[in-house]
């Protein structure tokens, strides 16, 4: 949910919604489109609905941490609330991770209790070693954490 790279000098994808509610319900009823068939949609049944990507990217969101969260949360509890068989997550991290954004996002969800079923992150390795290295070093943060179930 949401947008990835935006190219144009003219920024209106990468920002903080001007309604969150209805970000929320935007995000809910694309889940329901594809797996409830709602509005002339379709029955996939995708099980994982990751939430925004790369936002410690400045060209991939231009909001603050808070605003990145609050953004997570209403989606999340969104699209929990109205398709609870389906598991949430993201914020589809762009390696290298650190406690600066992804820890902090950790620490916000323990503390809040906003769903939370997976974390994604990704990496533009050069090699296997890379992407075991950043797999130990997610492992260890959710460990840090207290995520011993995601």
């Amino acid at each position: 949910m949401g947008e990835t790279i935006e190219h144009h000098p003219i920024r209106q994808y990468t920002v903080f919604p001007k309604d969150l509610n209805k970000w929320a319900e935007v995000c809910s009823h694309i889940v329901a489109h594809y797996n409830k068939g709602w509005a002339n949609g379709f029955h996939y049944n995708i099980r994982y609905w990751e939430i925004w990507n790369e936002p410690e990217v400045a060209d991939c969101f231009e909001g603050t941490e808070e605003e990145l969260f609050m953004m997570y949360d209403a989606a999340a509890k969104a699209i929990k609330r109205d398709h609870p068989e389906v598991k949430v997550g993201g914020l589809a991290f762009c390696v290298p991770l650190s406690d600066e954004i992804f820890g902090h996002f950790l620490i916000h969800v323990k503390e809040t209790g906003v769903p939370l079923d997976f974390i994604s992150w990704h990496n533009y390795a050069y090699c296997m070693d890379q992407v075991v290295k950043t797999l130990g070093t997610v492992e260890d943060m959710l460990d840090k954490y207290g995520f011993d179930n995601i």
